[in-house]
């Protein structure tokens, strides 16, 4: 009846009754605490090489395999550092306007100021890029364009889907990075 509850052979349930812990399963033990300790004090960023380090400059001994061997048993795993992509090209050659935007206004209607802006998400393949244009009168989107690039004719295409599907008023303020 145990070997079903523990889902095991009836003669492994018999074996392990007379098992005793060798050495190294208390090495492991020790070897697993001080790995644990060493994990939570680097904010779960040490992989096994590091941890490895860590134990011999600690005095212990273990191979960076066993150590890695443990992590995964115990699913311990460093947590890696999501890469930063640049989305402003700050280098480019194009005359800075002056900013002149007055900041106190009402917007009493559509149309009045659009607002643009590039934003980012990871995909199976890369990178993709989406340019957003907004009305801010209504917290409505209207025109958008998905590309694997940044350039600045992935904005226009933007704003050319907001000019099909929305009307330009006369003095339109439209403001982009």
């Amino acid at each position: 009846m145990m070997s079903k509850v523990f889902k095991v052979s009836r003669s492994a349930f018999y074996k392990s009754l007379h098992y005793l812990p060798s050495e190294r399963d208390h090495e492991n033990r020790i070897l697993l605490f001080e790995i644990r300790r060493i994990h939570q004090q680097s904010k779960a960023s040490y992989g096994s090489p590091r941890i490895t380090d860590e134990l011999k400059a600690l005095g212990f001994r273990a191979s960076e395999p066993r150590v890695e061997r443990l992590l995964k048993r115990h699913k311990i795993y460093a947590i890696r550092k999501k890469r930063f992509v640049i989305t402003t090209d700050s280098k480019q050659h194009f005359p800075i306007a002056e900013n002149k935007l007055e900041r106190n206004y009402t917007i009493n209607g559509e149309g009045k100021v659009w607002v643009s802006n590039i934003t980012y998400f990871r995909t199976v393949k890369g990178f993709c890029y989406l340019a957003l244009i907004a009305d801010l009168y209504s917290p409505e989107i209207i025109g958008y364009y998905i590309s694997d690039s940044r350039e600045l004719k992935e904005c226009f295409r933007a704003l050319q889907k907001a000019q099909r599907q929305s009307w330009i008023k006369d003095g339109t303020i439209h403001h982009f990075d």
